[in-house]
């Protein structure tokens, strides 16, 4: 990887270097290297400077800018951010928010999805338990959620990437893997399977038709056909979406390769101590000074 790059974006001990984030992107790296200088600015995100926050997160933005993933990957940092971020904080936000859309080549999208409500958020408040299954064609993942605002707890039924229980605390800008037979646990960047989204619309939606309503899953539902763009590619999805809470109870693919579904939905509110790191429990990550 570049040297500038490392220097420009990471300089251990002095939060001034941010300052020259903005240089980052016109420098040429791998798609590898692009990863490595996100996550250095994730790290940002977590300082108590709101002017050093502003700076990483414009940072982010403009280093994703050609890159339709890494753009998908950190819209979520950015929305949080806004939530709970001072005004200029926010203010950025928003137009950082409409240049992704816009270096995607999404400016009608955008302009669209502004007047019919704002682009899909990835967590709202509310507060709810539940079943999720994910299912694709190599495997069937089942959790216990537990939501709260924009802090999820899951609880699998099999071991993911080692870790019975995951934390995700996006107003932290991590996650906790815990290790319950370790009696540890691993902080770690949050995955976008960890990336809960519990609002009426999706990620990148383009357009949707209802097709009927439905019962399911104890909860009356309304069916929509829905087409997002991804990845520069249009996809459809069927989505069930409940009609008091505008809950997504349940997506599947048009072709049925993937779905995510929520049984035993309970919309009541969740103890704040369930998003907390358990007491007693070891850190794994390999030195304090690791990059998160």
């Amino acid at each position: 990887m570049k040297k500038e790059a490392v220097l420009l974006a990471r300089t251990e001990g002095d939060r001034r270097s941010i300052g020259r984030s903005h240089q980052v992107p016109r420098l040429e790296f791998s798609r590898k290297d692009c990863m490595v200088v996100a996550a250095i600015f994730r790290g940002y995100l977590q300082d108590q400077s709101r002017i050093v926050k502003t700076f990483a997160m414009q940072g982010l933005a403009d280093l994703a800018g050609p890159d339709p993933r890494l753009r998908n990957s950190i819209r979520p940092f950015i929305a949080s951010l806004m939530r709970t971020g001072s005004p200029s904080m926010k203010n950025r936000g928003r137009k950082l928010l409409r240049g992704l859309f816009l270096s995607a080549g999404l400016l009608s999208i955008f302009l669209t999805s502004m007047l019919v409500g704002g682009p899909a958020q990835t967590a709202t408040a509310l507060d709810f338990s539940a079943d999720r299954i994910i299912t694709n064609e190599k495997s069937v993942v089942t959790a216990h959620v537990n939501a709260k605002d924009d802090r999820w707890r899951f609880e699998y039924t099999e071991p993911q990437r080692g870790a019975s229980v995951v934390i995700v605390r996006m107003d932290k800008q991590h996650s906790w893997l815990i290790l319950s037979k370790r009696r540890q646990y691993l902080e770690v960047p949050i995955a976008t399977d960890h990336i809960l989204t519990v609002t009426d619309k999706m990620e990148g939606e383009v357009s949707r038709e209802l097709v009927g309503e439905e019962m399911l899953n104890g909860h009356p539902t309304e069916l929509f056909e829905v087409t997002i763009l991804e990845n520069d590619e249009t996809r459809q999805y069927y989505r069930w979406v409940t009609k008091a809470e505008r809950f997504p109870i349940k997506t599947v693919s048009r072709h049925g390769k993937w779905s995510e579904e929520f049984r035993r939905v309970i919309f009541t509110e969740q103890s704040p101590f369930l998003f907390e790191l358990p007491r007693r429990l070891d850190n794994a990550n390999p030195t304090a000074g690791t990059p998160h």
